[in-house]
């Protein structure tokens, strides 16, 4: 089973360059053993929401 690396809970940080092509490594071979079809590796960026904001709505829209 593969493991993935994840930003630890309360935390977020950016990942190092090096931590990231390990992980871009790592989903290029699960693919290449057919583990994988596609992936997608992605970073977070935290924001404050406005006063008001309704989370369900913004996704209904």
């Amino acid at each position: 089973m593969q493991t993935w690396p994840q930003h630890p809970i309360g935390s977020v940080s950016a990942i190092q360059r090096d931590v990231f092509e390990q992980t871009v490594a790592t989903a290029v071979n699960a693919m290449q053993a057919g583990c994988l079809e596609k992936v997608v590796l992605s970073r977070t960026k935290t924001l404050p929401l406005f006063e008001g904001f309704d989370l369900l709505q913004a996704f209904c829209s």
